[in-house]
């Protein structure tokens, strides 16, 4: 049940021209360069509009652009829209995108994304339409970096600080004001808009950290849109009121259980601890450890149903989804037998049962309630699973540096393939001088090879073969146990029509979107 008390207030009257949205969190930046978040990125692509989108067949969509070609392995031309301009009416030529791309590593800038574009060897303006990227070698991943990226314009050229504030794009809305302290941004169309100004004038921004006050916000109608923000628990309660309305789309955020692999420490490392990296290590353990836990049951009750089975990192459907794999089924049986084999037999609960683990997890209501089901279920086979509950940010510096037993989190979205090269590879175990993905520190060079190949080309058909090789060997080996994929929701008021929800949570359809006129508790 959820309840307000408020005793001698009145709720101020809302414009009925602007259309509230309602966010988890406060973005740390709206230039793309710099903005890294997901609700960054959300709206920064409304403020500065990309070249491409990604459409839900996970392929880019023309936007800015009117399309690409690929001469070669290493080309690719950019043909833009023409008459394309900015916000205050200069024009966006090619010199735009090449500054935007070409001069992200820039001493002056340092953009967050600089590292995603080490293999792009220049950029250049064939004309004031049309721009040439050049790569050092073949990179099929690029085509979905097009999309990353809105176009900022040349002019920044050596005045960052004053263009992250002045924040001058081409996208669907201008930015208005942006009260950091209130957590709010306000933004108005665009009336130069490539597609002409958006039937919405007004886009109020609004940070509200706490799912239940966001879930009233919507019920007293003070908000016309929530995307992603709010747990599938939820939901029951936005049925019971007939001015909301809730659209789902198939999640491309993969849930999963990683592992330590890298083994016993050796020297004088706690005996407890080397037997618990031991275990993780073998490959019988971590099938042992997937059989034992319940994930339908976790999606029917802490899901409600609004999550589909993951069989690798890929999501069902994806073109290069191995689709001849299944889920691992629940047998506690199996895994008890598993764990004999591996040689950790149940020593007693009071001996620390066949080894004890530590399962990371924060804070966040669901995300607890599910590590505590992991627990039990961990524990129902002999492993003395213990529960740490810990910020995010600092789970996340001990999961860069290894230090860790298992912890349960997300990639999101997972939208490329070329994204097993980051997580699973070799080369990207990080060290204290080396980032990488690969946390668990898993090898395969077999895997590396697949993966290498898989990078090289551009043809969807001949890529998707190395990574179908490459999910059947992960499926095998579980470097990562794969839970699910959670379903998209938005909740949004029924008098917001014209939006519909894309798999890659964006914002960016509501430059078509419209609003209707505000229900007699609104006004």
């Amino acid at each position: 049940m959820f309840t307000i008390a408020c005793a001698g207030c009145q709720k101020p009257a809302r414009d009925p021209d602007t259309a509230v949205v309602l966010v988890a969190k406060d973005p740390e930046a709206l230039d793309p360069r710099f903005a890294g978040s997901a609700v960054a990125v959300q709206l920064s692509h409304l403020v500065f509009a990309p070249l491409f989108t990604i459409g839900d067949d996970l392929a880019p969509a023309p936007y800015l652009a009117a399309s690409y070609e690929q001469p070669d392995e290493l080309t690719y031309d950019v043909t833009l829209r023409p008459g394309l301009t900015f916000h205050d009416g200069s024009p966006l030529t090619a010199q735009d995108v090449v500054f935007t791309y070409g001069h992200l590593g820039d001493e002056d800038v340092r953009s967050i994304h600089a590292g995603k574009y080490t293999n792009l060897e220049k950029v250049e303006a064939l004309s004031d339409t049309h721009v040439r990227f050049t790569l050092k070698e073949p990179w099929a991943a690029f085509a979905i970096e097009l999309c990353a990226l809105g176009i900022v314009p040349a002019r920044c050229a050596g005045r960052t600080d004053e263009c992250r504030t002045s924040l001058v794009g081409s996208g669907a809305f201008m930015v208005e004001t942006w009260n950091q302290a209130e957590e709010r941004i306000v933004l108005q169309r665009n009336p130069r808009f490539f597609k002409g100004p958006p039937p919405i004038k007004r886009i109020a921004v609004r940070v509200v950290r706490n799912q239940t006050t966001r879930l009233l916000e919507l019920i007293d109608e003070n908000a016309d849109l929530i995307i992603g923000d709010m747990s599938p628990t939820a939901v029951d309660v936005v049925k019971q009121n007939a001015h909301l309305a809730i659209q789902t789309a198939p999640g491309l955020d993969y849930s999963y259980m990683a592992l330590n692999l890298r083994g016993p420490r050796g020297g004088d490392e706690d005996p407890e601890k080397a037997r618990t990296r031991r275990a993780l290590a073998d490959v019988r353990v971590r099938r042992a450890i997937a059989h034992a836990l319940h994930l339908d049951e976790v999606i029917a009750t802490k899901l409600r149903g609004a999550a589909r089975r993951a069989t690798g990192m890929l999501p069902p459907g994806h073109w290069a989804k191995n689709e001849d794999l299944t889920p691992i089924p629940f047998d506690p049986q199996t895994a008890r037998t598993l764990l004999d084999q591996a040689g950790f037999p149940d020593r007693g609960e009071d001996a620390g049962g066949r080894f004890s683990v530590v399962i990371n997890t924060t804070p966040q209501r669901l995300r607890k309630s599910i590590a505590l089901l992991f627990q039990d279920y961990l524990r129902d086979v002999g492993i003395d699973a213990k529960l740490r509950v810990a910020e995010w940010s600092t789970l996340y510096q001990e999961i860069r540096q290894g230090n860790f037993e298992m912890f349960s989190a997300k990639w999101t979205p997972v939208v490329e393939p070329d994204l097993m090269h980051w997580v699973f590879h070799s080369s990207n175990i990080p060290s204290p001088d080396h980032a990488g993905g690969n946390r668990g520190a898993y090898v395969d060079h077999e895997l590396d090879r697949w993966i290498d190949e898989g990078r090289t080309m551009s043809d969807r058909k001949t890529r998707a073969p190395y990574y179908q090789k490459a999910e059947a060997r992960l499926a095998e080996a579980l470097p990562y146990v794969p839970l699910w994929f959670e379903d998209l929701i938005a909740v949004q008021h029924q008098r917001l029509t014209g939006f519909a929800l894309t798999r890659t949570s964006s914002l960016v359809p509501l430059d078509a979107a419209r609003l209707g006129p505000l229900g007699p508790e609104a006004k």
